[in-house]
């Protein structure tokens, strides 16, 4: 018996096959975390994060990152 070899159905090139990918994966990911885009802080974060100054950026200049 002999193999028979089935023509590929997709048409899409790889650069597409990788933006697609890419896309969706992006998405997917999205969905995920999108329950925690408007949650409150947490434990120490307030103190930690809010309250200390010195943490918060003023610009995002390359000096003021450093």
């Amino acid at each position: 018996m002999e193999p028979v070899n089935v023509p590929s159905t997709s048409s899409l090139s790889g650069c597409r096959k990788n933006t697609f990918a890419i896309l969706a994966l992006s998405i997917i990911l999205l969905v995920i975390y999108s329950n925690s885009y408007h949650a409150s802080w947490h434990f120490d974060d307030e103190g930690n994060i809010l309250d200390r100054k010195a943490v918060h950026l003023k610009a995002l200049t390359l000096p003021e990152m450093e």
